[in-house]
């Protein structure tokens, strides 16, 4: 397939927001991750944001890295790291939509281990502008045993990659209007964004359509894979199968919620706990058949028993870096709800 960007670079309008999200990553791996997307930006106005949930270790560590050590981050972009406390992607998200996010008129949205090749952002943003009823254009990795297999999947049933993905920015009027918010603890994020979309944000008017997210194959990226002789490595991977069985659960309740009630994303609960079991112990709940074909789902269905604590989404999240020399302090509350999103815009 030839290359869409050989089309027509009018189309890629600036400016540009991209939100990286990291957890556990290690400073240089989202450092790379960043020179990769500023490679990327190919000298288009862009406000980057780093947002790093759970950890504020690796948040300062960063910091203070691209101020000691900076990195040539161009005059075009506007770069922020942020310190989220609560270690969940979900309500990183949250945050990053509805009170950082900057006006764009396209937005990017990339995990903290995915480096986006030198083209990719072009590619995604040109497919976006190419459809008419396009509201999300998604990428694809190039790396990994299964990549190729799962690249043919997704052109051929649809879906929305989460390592690499861009939102129009009507898609994006449409979350901030709905006060559509993900619940927090979800672990299938990129699955309830992508099922949002292909209902176009309105499960009681408009049927599902794969076609509102444009997947394409030459918007390319890579990340170091898994290496199964080391133990941390494993222990990932492990604790991923465990979490692939909490997501089958959390990909239901979804699917009760948008497709069979025809609600909208707007009201989906707080929490993937509520979310869950407001699914199974309801009329609609997984049959005995079910559980039969798949039982590790009665292990996943204890994981969302358990009441977490999650009061510390409630604390305000810190900007700890930006290429601005703005200053370093965390923001108030009334400056969050008020002021954060003209703040990002400048920092």
């Amino acid at each position: 397939m030839k290359p869409i960007a050989e089309k027509n670079d009018i189309l890629v309008t600036a400016p540009w927001a991209i939100a990286v999200f990291a957890s556990r990553e290690s400073v240089d791996t989202v450092e790379n991750v960043l020179r990769s997307i500023v490679i990327a930006c190919n000298g288009i106005e862009t406000h980057i944001d780093v947002l790093i949930n759970g950890n504020g270790y690796l948040a300062q560590s960063l910091g203070q890295r691209l101020r000691s050590e900076p990195i040539d981050l161009g005059r075009e972009h506007n770069v922020c790291v942020w310190s989220v406390k609560l270690g969940d992607k979900a309500e990183t998200w949250n945050v990053y939509v509805h009170h950082l996010h900057p006006k764009a008129n396209i937005t990017f949205f990339i995990d903290g281990y995915v480096q986006p090749e030198a083209s990719s952002l072009r590619e995604l943003a040109i497919a976006l502008k190419d459809s008419e009823h396009a509201l999300a254009a998604t990428g694809v990795p190039s790396l990994g045993r299964t990549a190729e297999r799962h690249t043919k999947a997704m052109l051929r049933e649809g879906g929305l990659q989460g390592g690499l993905f861009a939102l129009s920015s009507l898609a994006m009027d449409e979350i901030v209007n709905q006060r559509f918010r993900l619940p927090i603890g979800l672990y299938r994020v990129d699955s309830l964004i992508g099922a949002a979309i292909n209902f176009n944000f309105n499960p009681a008017t408009n049927s599902w359509a794969p076609s509102r997210i444009r997947v394409q194959p030459s918007a390319t990226y890579r990340y170091q894979t898994l290496r199964w002789w080391r133990i941390k490595d494993l222990i990932t991977h492990l604790k991923r199968m465990r979490r692939q069985a909490q997501g089958a659960l959390e990909n239901q309740a979804v699917r009760n919620h948008l497709a069979h009630n025809r609600r909208s994303p707007g009201t989906l609960p707080r929490t993937a706990r509520e979310l869950v079991l407001s699914w199974w112990n309801s009329e609609h709940g997984p049959g005995w058949w079910q559980i039969i074909r798949h039982p590790s789902w009665l292990l996943a269905l204890e994981h969302f028993k358990k009441i977490q604590d999650w009061s510390a989404a409630k604390q305000n999240p810190e900007l700890v870096f930006n290429n601005s020399d703005l200053a370093t302090t965390p923001l108030g509350l009334s400056e969050l709800i008020h002021g954060v999103t003209q703040d990002a815009t400048n920092c």
